[in-house]
């Protein structure tokens, strides 16, 4: 699988965050930070870690300062030419810093330079920084999926185009 050039990827001239595929030595970091973002719907250590080195996909790190801050599972399915974003997450101490942005635009990037037509995830009807974000990025509601999440809460999947 291709993977995409990282060596630029910050989020501007003074940010101190910098984005790279994930290695075997984050697992600890990215379970942290899983455990510490989600309440119901979190992976364990033994699925984060297939979703980093074993999945049709690959996982990238937003590391600030030497500590990791943030994670994105990007699924990759070649039959429907999409990329699919399964899972995305920032410490809630590293909030506010654009690095969801960051993500996204390595997500676009990666598909773009992987020639796949477009990008979907699903996300919580509750979720309003997440759709903000989404919307903003030009994701688009295709569908409402009921009882989605644990608990009977409701998604939309959400899908751009990539050009």
């Amino acid at each position: 699988m291709k993977s995409i050039k990282t060596d630029k990827m910050n989020t501007s001239m003074e940010s101190t965050i910098s984005y790279r595929l994930a290695i075997a030595s984050d697992l600890d970091a990215v379970v942290n930070i899983e455990n510490n973002c989600f309440d119901t719907e979190k992976f364990n250590r033994r699925q984060l870690s297939y979703l980093m080195f074993k999945a049709k996909g690959c996982c990238f790190v937003a590391v600030d300062e030497d500590k990791i801050v943030g994670y994105i599972s990007l699924l990759q399915h070649k039959r429907r030419n999409n990329l699919r974003i399964y899972s995305l997450a920032v410490d809630k101490s590293a909030q506010r810093k654009h690095i969801g942005q960051g993500f996204i635009d390595i997500a676009k990037a990666y598909a773009k330079e992987n020639k796949l037509s477009s990008i979907t995830l699903e996300v919580r009807l509750d979720n309003s920084a997440a759709l903000s974000l989404y919307k903003r990025n030009g994701f688009l509601e295709e569908e409402i999926l009921p009882n989605y999440f644990k608990y009977n809460i409701d998604a939309f999947r959400m899908k751009v185009s990539i050009e």
